[in-house]
């Protein structure tokens, strides 16, 4: 096997490390796409969010093994506000390349207690 190079599923003979955004190939674990996208500190964070019901979508609570894709809407109940993301992108894993704001855009940000929209908008 000497001489061979390590290649990325998918990726053409020649271009190693191409194609790190494979949604339908390779589902990513919410609790995983939290941490990679920094929207959590750690995925154990995340996990304990998502076992205690603070991360929905269309209302519903999530499991940390939900597996996330472009366009999922997940509103986060942090602490003291409630933000809302869409997700854009879902990549296999983190490489310098990734830039986790790039992978999901704030839709809304609103404060606990009053309700009141919190957006820098």
């Amino acid at each position: 096997m000497a001489g061979r190079a390590a290649v990325a599923i998918g990726a053409p003979v020649g271009e190693q490390g191409a194609n790190l955004f494979f949604p339908e190939l390779m589902p990513v674990r919410l609790d995983k796409f939290m941490k990679v996208s920094r929207l959590s500190k750690r995925r154990s964070e995340a996990h304990e969010a998502l076992v205690h019901g603070r991360i929905t979508k269309d209302g519903r609570p999530l499991k940390p093994g939900y597996e996330v894709h472009p366009g999922d809407v997940l509103v986060i109940h942090y602490a003291t506000k409630y933000v809302t993301v869409r997700v854009r992108e879902v990549p296999l894993r983190m490489t310098p390349g990734v830039k986790p704001a790039e992978l999901y855009e704030i839709v809304l940000r609103q404060a606990q207690d009053d309700n009141e929209n919190v957006d820098d908008a």
